[in-house]
Formats: structure tokens, sequence, C-alpha cells
């Protein structure tokens, strides 16, 4: 779902890459992103970066009928390695 729905944050899609530029991570870098969301952002700096991240959020999206549902287990986001 990460790659249908958008990542909204303050400052917009700008602000996060000028944050995650300063941070410059690498496929050596662990990332744990608290309030992922749907995994928009996570998804990304996995696929970009290669970073392993880890997300966790209070909740997540139900695949089988689309609505936000808690939460109970984080989600792991693999690198692109």
């Amino acid at each position: 779902m990460a790659d249908v729905i958008p990542a909204l944050h303050l400052g917009g899609e700008e602000a996060t890459k000028e944050l995650l530029d300063m941070c410059a991570p690498t496929p050596e870098t662990r990332v744990l992103d608290i309030g992922c969301g749907s995994g928009h952002t996570a998804c990304e700096v996995a696929r970009v970066y290669g970073s392993r991240v880890t997300g966790i959020t209070e909740l997540i999206i139900d695949q089988k009928t689309g609505i936000l549902v808690p939460a109970i287990l984080p989600m792991w986001f693999p690198s692109a390695s």
C-alpha cells in the first residue's frame, strides 16, 4: 500500500528529502521510522539508499478492506539489495 498512498509530512516531500540528504543514509544504515503510516517514506529510504528500515505505526491499512485498523506489530521494509 505504500506505493499507492503518498506520504503526508509537514514541509512535504521536499522537506523529507532535505532531511534524508542531511542524514546521508547508506546500505549499512539502520533506520527506525516511528509513525510511518502507510510506509511510503520507509520504502523510499530502503529503495533509494539501500538502508534497512523498520517502521512502526499505530494504524495500518487492511489489505482486504482498505480501511485503517490498529496495528499491533511493527513492519519491516527490506532494502533494495
